[in-house]
């Protein structure tokens, strides 16, 4: 059969209207896929975000109680997790993601200063390795955070600085504290970085070596750094030694004027101004905390407040002040343990004072 002339642009005609449908079609299924791979993409980040977040919850409920373990061991955490059950945990929560305890084998604690580190292990979750952790003095960090040093944390940096103290600690412990003191020199020299933990350190082998001089330096060093009381208190026996005492009170008065609403520098402030028998200025002090209502916390505010009836002579008074500390629900905390440590000293003496001046104390007559 012959072909009409009409024939090849039908066919032409078929051919181009095949290919309109065929985009058509696959463009409704580019939008349909697209649609449906959102929909499941954003579900899935809410089951990682819900994840992360039950893994963070977790952290806290173990966070919990080893702060309930400190306050029962004068302050220091356990050398292994498995010792909060039962009495602090019933059991160890799981992370939600890897459906595992992820959290024993990264924990790790030192006892001077007391610090622990502990994260979900791995890379369970979006972001760097090892998070969520916390550093027991500095919180909790994530994924999220943007400053460069939580960054250096999250690398698990703080860890091996936390093994350097440790491994000086070791040295300490056997009397090599200059062999420490190389160490922890060695170590700053090939990082480059400054961590007030470890000038701290050093300022306790140097005091130990009779070099008072560097251990004062290496205390400047270390305000200029960060100021952390429960660290300053391991150096107490040296700190308030009277040839000690004017460099020590100079430093941390430069400091306290530059962050006046840090309670835990009003507290050694106000130990050495006691201990120079500057009670003046002292009493100042205490007037300027107690108005400001600065510390938020009771124990050190009965503190504060005993040691002001003490400078106005007001013995007795101070006396039942400082004692009523010891009914305080305290919470560990280093400024807590350190008002409890330095009332206690007070209180001595003050119980002495009550009693000298009740026996001086003329009888009285007795009445017709």
């Amino acid at each position: 059969m012959a072909l009409t002339p009409e024939a090849p642009s039908r066919r032409k005609t078929l051919g181009s209207t095949s290919i309109i449908v065929i985009i058509t079609v696959v463009l409704i299924l580019a939008v349909v896929g697209r649609i449906v791979w959102g929909h499941f993409r954003h579900r899935r980040e809410q089951e990682i975000q819900r994840n992360y977040s039950q893994c963070y919850h977790s952290l806290c409920i173990i966070e919990k109680a080893l702060q309930e373990y400190a306050r029962d061991h004068r302050g220091l955490y356990p050398d292994k997790l498995d010792r909060l059950v039962p009495r602090y945990l019933k059991e160890f929560p799981l992370c939600p993601q890897a459906r595992r305890n992820t959290y024993k084998a990264s924990y790790y604690a030192i006892t001077l200063p007391p610090m622990y580190f502990l994260a979900c292990q791995g890379t369970n979750h979006l972001g760097p390795p090892d998070t969520p952790q916390i550093v027991s003095d500095l919180g909790f960090f994530s994924e999220k955070a943007s400053d460069p040093l939580v960054c250096v944390y999250e690398e698990g940096h703080m860890r091996e600085i936390m093994e350097l103290i440790q491994e000086s600690n070791g040295l300490i412990k056997k009397g090599k504290c200059d062999g420490a003191l190389g160490v922890l020199r060695r170590e700053m020299k090939l990082r480059r970085e400054k961590r007030d933990e470890m000038y701290v350190k050093m300022a306790y082998c140097s005091f130990s070596l009779g070099d008072d001089r560097s251990a004062l330096s290496s205390l400047e060093e270390a305000l200029k750094v960060r100021f952390d009381l429960s660290q300053w208190m391991v150096l107490a026996p040296w700190l308030y030694q009277e040839k000690n005492q004017e460099p020590v009170l100079r430093m941390m008065k430069r400091y306290y004027r530059e962050n006046p609403q840090d309670i835990s520098a009003a507290l050694v402030v106000s130990k050495l101004l006691e201990a120079r028998g500057e009670s003046a200025e002292a009493q100042r002090l205490y007037k300027g905390v107690l108005d400001e209502a600065m510390s938020g916390n009771p124990a050190v505010d009965l503190y504060f407040r005993g040691l002001l009836l003490r400078s106005e002579g007001s013995n007795q008074d101070a006396l039942d002040t400082l004692m009523s500390i010891r009914d305080v629900q305290t919470q560990n905390l280093p400024a807590e343990q350190f008002a409890c440590l330095e009332a206690e000293e007070y209180i001595k003496e003050l119980k002495e004072k009550v009693k000298d001046r009740k026996e001086e104390a003329p009888p009285r007559k007795a009445g017709k």
